[in-house]
């Protein structure tokens, strides 16, 4: 997957599409990091198909800024969170070879950290998936139409 990734450089238009969305999420009180409004300009700008991220607020906010930025119904349907692209990469690989990747860096995710059990001696595999799927409606529940599918 990483051999098929690029470094993503906003262009001037792209960080002033950026900078419009992090006021307007300021001045509606919601929580969108820079990061996130440049990779949603970037995706806008460039209709790339999919936008990953691990920032729960960040998708949420997006939801609600559909009321206010036109521009952000350009995102639907192509949200992915983190815990769909580990519940595919679960799907497509080995749950343990994933489970101590992820556990040996419980701090990184929470969620995730719930999900595959680190604190447990114990592994559970039918589990992972169950607990990643629950994140995903949770987090869909959020942001119904910018979700992806997937």
């Amino acid at each position: 997957m990483l051999r098929r990734t690029q470094q993503l450089e906003p262009t001037a238009e792209e960080l002033q599409a950026a900078a419009n969305l992090e006021y307007t999420a300021q001045v509606e009180g919601l929580q969108l990091d820079v990061g996130e409004s440049q990779l949603c300009a970037i995706v806008i700008a460039r209709k790339i198909e999919w936008l990953v991220t691990g920032d729960k607020r960040a998708i949420a906010a997006l939801e609600r800024l559909l009321a206010f930025r036109h521009e952000i119904a350009d995102l639907t349907g192509k949200l992915v969170c983190l815990e769909q692209l580990v519940r595919r990469l679960l799907a497509d690989g080995s749950g343990a070879v994933m489970r101590a990747a992820i556990c040996g860096e419980p701090a990184v995710d929470k969620a995730l950290s719930l999900c595959f059990s680190c604190t447990s001696a114990t592994m559970a595999p039918e589990s992972w998936m169950e607990g990643l799927t629950s994140y995903v409606n949770a987090v869909r529940s959020t942001a119904p139409t910018l979700m992806a599918a997937c």
